[in-house]
């Protein structure tokens, strides 16, 4: 099932559940990359796993970038019929907490290219590898 078919037929804590469930089974693996959506982290169980297995980065944009991102996706779930900056900007500033909480790092999306995106990753992922190990 589509994530969008899951919220619809089944509800959305029905599809957290699955998502904490898939956290815990992926503890288990070892060299991933994990694309999580933004609700992950709003249960905190899912930050303590993540952070067990590996780090939490943080990729962010403004609501302007990320509304343009999405406009013509039907994939998420909590935008559909609220696309546009306010909503998205409320959005964001209700999670705010939690994702500066939880992030190891931070990168602005704005204006940068994949390529720039993930140079800037490798470095700050670098970076906090060495001083975790201070």
């Amino acid at each position: 099932m589509s994530i969008s078919d899951i919220f619809e037929k089944l509800g959305e804590e029905y599809f957290r559940n699955l998502e904490s469930q898939v956290i815990i089974d992926l503890q288990q693996k070892t060299g991933l990359v994990v694309s999580c959506g933004g609700g992950i982290v709003l249960r905190d169980k899912n930050v303590e796993y993540m952070k067990k297995s590996g780090r939490i980065v943080l990729l962010t944009a403004s609501p302007e970038t990320i509304l343009q991102r999405v406009k013509h996706s039907d994939e998420r779930p909590i935008l559909n019929n609220n696309m546009n900056v306010e909503f998205i900007a409320d959005l964001m500033k209700k999670r705010e907490v939690k994702y500066m909480a939880s992030s190891d790092i931070i990168i602005n999306t704005d204006n940068k290219t994949i390529k720039e995106i993930c140079e800037e990753m490798i470095v700050k992922l670098t970076e906090f590898d060495r001083e975790v190990q201070i």
